[in-house]
């Protein structure tokens, strides 16, 4: 089989980058969940995961709690 990955970045409302962002993906089907803490650019990075349906969510203290429903991974 063949898995897929998942990168981007945070940022804040005035675009700019976010460092040490938790970054959670959980697979709404299994409710298998994996976390990544963003870089020093704001990039956070899930190279090899199971293709599925995911909800991404990314927080840090001081700021609001972003979540994107609905995210498939092919």
């Amino acid at each position: 089989s063949t898995n897929a990955a998942l990168t981007g970045i945070v940022n804040d409302t005035s675009s700019a980058v976010v460092p040490g962002a938790l970054v959670t993906l959980q697979n709404v089907q299994t409710g298998v969940q994996l976390t990544a803490t963003t870089n020093e650019a704001g990039v956070y990075n899930f190279p090899s995961i199971q293709p599925g349906k995911y909800r991404v969510a990314a927080e840090k203290a001081g700021f609001k709690k972003y979540v994107y429903n609905d995210v498939t991974l092919e």
